[in-house]
């Protein structure tokens, strides 16, 4: 199943969607899915959390609340030079994280498990950002990995 995700775009347009719908599977709980896919611009939420959703309009589902986090965490990468995005990907994954990629070809969404270090991954990150060759943001930060 899906599940509709609404966005707040920002004064740029930012994200190029109004909503994003994550796949997710039932739980025992009736109104209660974990989420089965990474994020590509919803905040606040990361693979493997378990969010509570509600019937939408259309006989589909949407987002309610997050019930409880998986302990992954979610970054969004842009790579401007797109002739880098793959030499990227492969680093991210060397590290231990899944990667997603989007139909913006210079965006990446990385899922960091609980098992890899989150400061392994900001860490390289902030350097190729101070280097000029990407930018990041946060997407979701599990508890156990917040600075």
């Amino acid at each position: 199943m899906q599940v509709t995700f609404p966005l707040e775009r920002d004064e740029l347009g930012w994200p190029p969607a109004s909503a994003e719908k994550l796949w997710a599977r039932r739980t025992a709980v009736t109104d209660e899915v974990e989420l089965d896919n990474i994020p590509l611009f919803a905040r606040g939420v990361a693979k493997g959390d378990r969010v509570g959703i509600d019937p939408a309009a259309d006989g589909g589902w949407i987002f309610r609340e997050v019930i409880a986090e998986s302990g992954h965490s979610t970054v969004r990468i842009i790579v401007p030079d797109d002739i880098r995005v793959d030499a990227v990907v492969d680093h991210v994954v060397a590290l231990g994280c899944e990667v997603e990629r989007s139909h913006v070809d210079i965006l990446v969404t990385v899922d960091i498990p609980p098992d890899v270090a989150y400061r392994s991954v900001t860490g390289w990150l902030d350097a190729q950002e101070a280097a000029e060759v990407l930018q990041y943001e946060e997407g979701a930060i599990a508890s156990h990995q917040r600075r």
